[in-house]
């Protein structure tokens, strides 16, 4: 979708090399990036979603 109905703009999204992520020695699903924007949505007590598409039987 190109665009949002009315005036509504589309969110921003980032792509983050999880690969890099292992690399430090962060071995969690979850990027420094998406931990880092998730407790900021915790404390502006706000909420957020996560969809999380997992493909196969890898659990990381």
């Amino acid at each position: 979708m190109y665009e949002r109905p009315g005036s509504v703009v589309l969110p921003q999204v980032r792509i983050v090399d999880l690969r890099r992520e292992f690399a430090a020695s962060r071995r969690s699903i979850f990027s420094k990036e998406l931990t880092t924007a998730l407790t900021d949505v915790i404390d502006r007590r706000e909420k957020a979603v996560i969809l999380h598409n997992r493909r196969g039987f890898s659990l990381f």
